[in-house]
């Protein structure tokens, strides 16, 4: 059973007051203090439900990500478990910062596919059929993106299309744009390195 703040403090009083207190005028006016402590309470005990990834609510998703990470942008087509996901591999994302790993899954969580090149080209390497980038400098490397898609979950539909029951209505917003992409990639852009990015096409 949960502790009565008012019972707590009206029990706790010396017993004189309360022998008086036949009308329970007193109890009535600690009722104001009792619920504000009961207030304080709830939100104590319910506080890690603010701040775990999968439970927390959208507004607190952007609010730890900007307090804690410094992050404070997504696509206007993130949903809140979108959100949530980021928000809980965001410490793994900036630990990985700059790497090919980092870049490839960083990219992943915004729905972009990419493969990074960062090795450097060695005489006698060739590839069969696959192509494929190798720098000659330590410290340069490739970044390709796949065919960016809707982001969306489902069919994407536009007007004047017809569909049954499993399509929705999209609109163009649910694709990052270039300018998006290119501004992550320069978050996660290694000091001293220089990035060549090219766009598959279908």
């Amino acid at each position: 059973m949960a502790l009565s703040n008012l019972d707590y403090q009206y029990n706790h009083l010396p017993a004189r007051y309360r022998v008086a207190d036949s009308t329970l005028l007193l109890k009535r006016f600690l009722t104001f203090f009792g619920e504000q402590l009961d207030r304080f309470d709830h939100n104590f005990e319910t506080f890690h439900e603010l701040v775990r990834a999968s439970t927390t609510p959208e507004k607190f998703v952007e609010y730890w990500c900007w307090t804690f990470f410094g992050w404070g942008w997504f696509p206007s087509y993130f949903t809140l478990d979108q959100k949530r996901a980021f928000y809980s591999d965001l410490a793994k994302h900036l630990a990985r910062r700059g790497t090919k790993r980092g870049i490839e899954g960083f990219l992943a969580a915004f729905g972009v596919r990419a493969r990074v090149f960062n090795y450097a080209w060695h005489w006698e390497d060739f590839y069969w059929d696959e192509e494929e980038w190798a720098s000659t400098s330590p410290l340069a490397f490739v970044i390709q993106i796949f065919p960016l898609r809707d982001a969306a979950a489902g069919e994407r539909d536009h007007w004047e299309e017809f569909f049954w029951d499993d399509a929705y209505f999209s609109a163009d917003d649910s694709v990052i744009g270039h300018a998006d992409l290119e501004a992550l990639l320069r978050f996660q852009m290694p000091l001293a390195q220089d990035v060549y990015i090219e766009y598959l096409t279908v």
